[in-house]
């Protein structure tokens, strides 16, 4: 039994990575209660932190070559300052009363915390640049060593965060983006709680009135935020990539641009701190990813043609407020654009000409958007119920929830406008006909959607439009009253992270922890300057980027290279490269042996070196078998290795 909770619990480097991380949100926090972040949506301190430490890692990665670590150890002396001056603040260091949701996700943190990287996406770019940032203390640039990245010059506000936490722990923390991504999940449980209260209460308190989060609201708000959450994917959220992170930050900036937005449309003197928080949350936004400039640009859009609405002129006051809104997010974004213009070579996504836009494909993308509207109907059907409710008050919203509604309806129709647009002018092929990662590109909205909807749910249910339904469910309550049925809330909350352990850990899927046990034994091991081509047949890239990242990932001068097919491997071995070729085999095959002069063993992988002319066995390991509460990866069978029956699939 202990062994298989060890199988789930992380290393000791590992633990040292959650706890780095922690650590960078508690610094993030105090910042960001220095600068009076809490003042209008509550629990907001941290994001709003972590915007102004990453402008300035911004402004100074963009226009210096000054190491990063040193805004690192500034941030911690700043925290401390912060910490001297809120000392004497009243609940300046108070602890959020939304601790009990950070509790009750904390095994969470513990469990993901242990998981490997084993995607191709994190394994080809996005730990390569935190990685390059860790080992070379800033932005790659000509004259530095090359980057290993397939894409350098992607947005840092994300990858900032992982370097931030290694160098806390002293050392490259490949696991301290699961322990980010789901972090945030948790901050969003707990955006989840404070509207659920807001329905409860009818209206936006003070951050000093904000109620307790009670154990059973934060239980719930948990759930409805992880495995009841239709947006929740775990192969989206446990990655190296900042796709979580952009859609918890625009749930928040929606939220708050809501608030806003509301108290422009009374006498209210509250606006500031508000305002403050949106361009917090704005500048954090908007190098997260590459498209976000245009989500944010489409998000302020829906709140200018909001603010045309009503008999005040509200689009007045809006623009008087536009330059504090948008003028540090729009200096972020310059910074980065000057120092990719100026520094790499730009291959970036642009559209075709316009003679080439492919008005042909019209019809099939339809139909590819569509299927993925049917596959994904939990997502989809909450917007599609949003937008409908928008239309039916759009010409006459009666309260504070059209105009929510009227705002998150602005993003989804405003986004898979310009998804579709994209579709046409600027992909091409199956890419292009297919609707490629259109489902995937929606969950970068699906946060703000999904907590409007919660919020909406909970207003009808608290105002009393639910009551027959909720009889009616009450009826299969049998014997648990309303205290003993939040016991069970909070009971299914703190199983869940045990229970789904296996589930979150897709890392152990064969074979994926024994290409990474391999390639960090060749990484170790193998003399310098060494070739590496690794054969595994069939793979599309699932496999050999693991055992190359893993291979690569304590030293430079080791290359590592897929190689799924002969012809490859030909063509590589007769380049001149200075270095000394091998083939790593997972299994064996007759043009393989034919090719090599030599005998392959049937249930073992080989490490072949080419020694005065003739290919020799230098090492060999047994094929893997699946550990406990897992199985080989889906697309093994693709290769077309046969494993032993007794251990894993035929």
């Amino acid at each position: 039994m202990i062994d298989v909770f060890r199988e789930f619990l992380p290393s000791l480097p590992q633990v040292f990575g959650m706890l780095s991380v922690i650590g960078a949100a508690l610094f993030f926090t105090l910042i960001g209660r220095l600068a009076n972040c809490d003042s209008g949506l509550a629990n907001a301190s941290t994001l709003c932190g972590w915007a102004l430490v990453i402008f300035a890692y911004t402004a100074i990665s963009t226009l210096s070559k000054l190491n990063l670590e040193y805004v690192v150890w500034a941030t911690a002396a700043s925290a401390a300052i912060a910490t001297c001056i809120l000392w004497y603040r009243p609940s300046g260091l108070a602890v959020s009363n939304a601790w009990r949701t950070f509790a009750l996700g904390a095994p969470f943190l513990l469990i993901v915390s242990a998981k490997w990287p084993s995607e191709v996406d994190v394994l080809s770019h996005w730990l390569y640049n935190a990685q390059y940032l860790f080992d070379n203390g800033t932005l790659p640039r000509p004259e530095l060593p090359k980057s290993l990245s397939v894409y350098p010059g992607f947005p840092y506000n994300h990858t900032f965060v992982l370097h931030f936490a290694s160098i806390l722990a002293g050392q490259f923390t490949d696991s301290a983006a699961n322990v980010v991504n789901f972090g945030l999940v948790i901050f969003f449980a707990v955006l989840l709680a404070r509207l659920i209260q807001l329905a409860q209460d009818a209206k936006m308190p003070a951050s000093q009135e904000w109620r307790p989060v009670s154990w059973t609201l934060a239980a719930l708000a948990l759930i409805l935020a992880t495995y009841a959450n239709p947006i929740f994917v775990r192969k989206i959220v446990l990655m190296a990539n900042p796709d979580t992170a952009t859609s918890v930050v625009l749930a928040y900036l929606g939220i708050v641009a809501w608030q806003l937005m509301e108290r422009l449309r009374v006498p209210d003197n509250r606006i500031l701190p508000w305002a403050l928080q949106f361009s917090f949350l704005a500048l954090l936004f908007v190098n997260m990813k590459q498209p976000n400039l245009v989500i944010l640009i489409i998000l302020f859009a829906s709140m200018a043609l909001g603010s045309l609405f009503g008999r005040q002129k509200l689009w007045q006051k809006l623009a008087r407020w536009t330059p504090l809104l948008l003028l540090p997010a729009i200096i972020s974004y310059g910074l980065w654009r000057y120092f990719l213009s100026t520094t790499f070579a730009l291959n970036e996504a642009t559209l075709l000409p316009f003679s080439q836009w492919q008005y042909e494909n019209i019809p099939e993308i339809l139909r590819s958007m569509y299927a993925n509207v049917i596959k994904k109907a939990g997502y989809f059907g909450i917007m599609f119920v949003l937008t409908g409710w928008t239309i039916s008050r759009f010409w006459q919203p009666r309260n504070d929830f059209d105009r929510l509604a009227m705002l998150v309806t602005g993003v989804f129709l405003g986004w898979n406008g310009f998804l579709f647009f994209l579709y046409f002018a600027h992909w091409t092929g199956h890419a292009s006909t297919g609707a490629s990662s259109y489902w995937r590109y929606n969950t970068f909205i699906g946060y703000f959607g999904y907590a409007v909807a919660v919020h909406g749910i909970a207003r009808l249910a608290c105002q009393g439009h639910l009551r027959d339904l909720l009889n009616q469910l009450a009826r299969y309550r049998l014997t648990l009253s309303r205290k003993n049925l939040g016991y069970l809330v909070v009971m299914i909350a703190i199983l869940m992270p045990v229970v789904t352990a296996p589930y979150l850990r897709f890392d152990r899927e064969q074979p994926k922890p024994y290409l990474r046990k391999i390639g960090i034994e060749l990484g170790k091991t193998l003399p310098k300057g060494t070739r590496v081509l690794v054969h595994i047949p069939g793979d599309a890239g699932d496999y050999a980027t693991i055992m190359q990242y893993f291979g690569n990932r304590y030293r430079i001068d080791m290359s590592v290279a897929p190689a799924p097919v002969l012809p490859t491997i030909k063509k590589d071995i007769e380049k001149p490269y200075p270095s000394i070729p091998m083939v790593w085999a997972f299994c064996r095959s007759a043009a393989l042996e034919r090719y090599h002069g030599i005998k392959l063993p049937e249930d073992r992988s080989v490490l072949l070196e080419r020694r005065d002319g003739k290919w020799h066995i230098r090492q060999s390991w047994s094929h893997p078998s699946p550990g406990r509460f897992s199985r080989f990866h889906k697309n093994f069978k693709r290769t077309g290795c046969k494993i032993n029956p007794q251990r894993g699939p035929a």
